[in-house]
């Protein structure tokens, strides 16, 4: 659950499968989803599975240039389990939609193991965007 920083109090609730849902003041919610990527998420039956939408982040000038950044698991066209972050931008039409066209991969990484999952992405103090990837599995990269 996160806030766009942008004065209007709404909250922006996400789900594992790819849902985010937006929540007005008075605590109702939206009928409509602000963003729905439940068909490119990749997400399975399984309780304790770690993979799905796990982050989302409004860029700290969103009021101005009405930027956010998603974090979730998906697969490649050759069925490879990644990691993608994408920036997006709020539909110009609608403030509680995110548009589905802007979205702009920014990283991908593939999974070394689809249990150990982080997905946090925040704005810091400085400016720069953070992402947290794993939780405790080891990443090896060949350097040669």
């Amino acid at each position: 659950m996160v806030h766009a920083g942008d004065g209007t109090h709404r909250f922006f609730v996400a789900e594992q499968v790819g849902v985010v849902w937006v929540y007005l003041p008075d605590g109702s919610r939206l009928e409509q989803p602000f963003l729905d990527l439940k068909n490119i998420v990749l997400t399975t039956p399984w309780i304790v599975d770690e993979r799905g939408f796990l982050g989302l982040a409004f860029h700290p000038k969103f009021c101005h240039n009405r930027k956010f950044y998603i974090y979730y698991s998906c697969l490649d066209k050759k069925k490879v389990e990644k990691i993608q972050i994408s920036e997006m931008k709020v539909s110009r039409a609608d403030p509680n939609k995110a548009d589905l066209k802007s979205e702009r991969v920014i990283l991908e990484i593939e999974e070394s193991a689809s249990n150990h999952n982080g997905g946090q992405l925040l704005f810091g103090l400085d400016g720069y965007m953070y992402i947290f990837t794993w939780d405790g599995d080891r990443l090896e990269i060949p350097l040669a």
